[in-house]
């Protein structure tokens, strides 16, 4: 029964995750800093940071790391769009 209930949870963050905000932990994966994905995506410094911030309420984490691996827990990266180092 608890097996079933990590799966809703799971989906149900997997569907919380807004499409910029999955954009964003693509650029994170592939190691780019805010500055970096800013540029990337055509958007300030502090959209990246707010679209951050709501990345680390949904996935429940406290900084890039946390999110990048509670994100491959969940599926939300494929392997090959992670940066070698975090491999």
């Amino acid at each position: 029964m608890k097996e079933n209930l990590n799966m809703i949870e799971i989906k149900h963050r997997r569907m919380s995750i807004t499409p910029k905000q999955q954009e964003v932990l693509f650029y994170l994966a592939r190691g780019y800093q805010n500055k970096e994905i800013a540029y990337r995506m055509g958007l300030s410094v502090s959209t990246i940071k707010l679209h951050l911030t709501g990345l680390y309420l949904r996935l429940n984490v406290k900084n890039r790391i946390e999110a990048l691996i509670t994100a491959q827990k969940l599926e939300l990266l494929k392997t090959e769009n992670l940066a070698p180092v975090l491999i």
